[in-house]
């Protein structure tokens, strides 16, 4: 157990301070293209059985929403995805990195509905997924000149599985790569985070939520992918309490180098009544179950997620950690 700890704690601390530096040095289209050989590197250990509950889950989901599509080629393009969003989440930093950003991440397609929302006065909520380039929106929208406060928890990422020098390592690289893409945060506070969210949006002021994290006060099944999966609430309750718009943005990524950045038309919850409330999430839910369908390698989700039979037949996505919150809070991301 000493041993294992020590190994994956030496791992991780290599990937995110020598590895990533590393590609900082290099620059953007050099640690691209070195992280489709690693990749690719990663996808063959697959055949060795990395990434087993990932295939399984796909093995279980893929031949009912894509039956034109392999297992192991959507898994392919799953590490490809996952690796390159790393590499440009945590080692942009440098100048070189940034004028890649301003190159591949400058333009937005929808942004009117996303002006449209903001001429309104009572704030936006963009909602993000654990799918595609995600974090990077939130560059792409910076480089844009749209100030964003995204609503964190602050936590160290791994603890408990690593030793607390290599959690620190990890998490400073991780605040680095915050200031680099110009992320402000709301930090969580229970007891007072709806409150501290309503109020950045009665100041007009851009928030971001993930719409289906883990981490969240409350959740509404619906269908989703052939099944039903939790869902938090988070973004309708306060849409229905401060009047704000909901938009959806997706990001994917083409080819080697290009970011395809996409705001979708502005959602509301005019009424606080369960109803009204579910209504709305099921709305923005349809609208990421689409993109799921269409581009399954780009959802992160699938590693956290186990199937359970549904009483009805059918299945229920269940993540394999959920955080809950006190009932009067808003959501939590992860």
């Amino acid at each position: 157990m000493v041993l294992s700890r020590l190994v994956f704690s030496l791992l991780l601390w290599f990937l995110y301070v020598p590895y990533v530096s590393l590609l900082e040095a290099l620059g953007p289209r050099a640690a691209i293209l070195l992280t489709r050989v690693t990749s690719f590197l990663h996808w063959l250990l697959c055949f060795a059985g990395a990434c087993r509950r990932v295939r399984r889950t796909m093995k279980s989901v893929l031949p009912e929403i894509r039956p034109d599509l392999g297992v192991w080629g959507v898994l392919r393009k799953y590490v490809t995805l996952k690796q390159q969003h790393f590499v440009e989440w945590y080692a942009s930093g440098s100048s070189r990195w940034r004028g890649f950003l301003r190159t591949f991440c400058s333009h937005i397609e929808g942004r009117e509905h996303l002006d449209r929302a903001l001429e309104k006065g009572r704030g936006v909520i963009v909602v993000f997924f654990h799918f595609g380039m995600a974090r990077m929106n939130i560059s792409a929208l910076s480089q844009n000149g749209y100030e964003c406060l995204f609503h964190e928890i602050p936590f160290l990422r791994y603890r408990g599985k690593v030793y607390p020098w290599a959690a620190r390592a990890i998490m400073k690289r991780e605040n680095e790569a915050k200031e680099t893409s110009g992320r402000k945060a709301i930090l969580h506070s229970p007891g007072g985070t709806f409150q501290a969210l309503s109020d950045a949006l009665s100041g007009n002021s851009i928030i971001v939520l993930m719409a289906d994290g883990m981490a969240a006060s409350r959740f509404v099944e619906l269908p989703f992918l052939n099944g039903r999966m939790p869902f938090t609430t988070g973004p309708a309750r306060l849409s229905a309490a401060t009047g704000a718009d909901i938009l959806c943005v997706f990001s994917l990524l083409e080819g080697l180098f290009h970011h395809r950045f996409i705001v979708h038309p502005a959602i509301s919850c005019r009424e606080n009544s369960p109803e009204a409330i579910e209504a709305t999430v099921r709305t923005y839910v349809e609208i990421f179950e689409s993109y799921v369908r269409q581009y399954p390698w780009a959802w992160w989700t699938w590693r956290r997620l186990e199937l359970q039979p549904d009483p009805d037949g059918g299945k229920r996505f269940v993540f394999t950690e959920i955080a809950m919150e006190d009932p009067n809070e808003g959501t939590r991301s992860r």
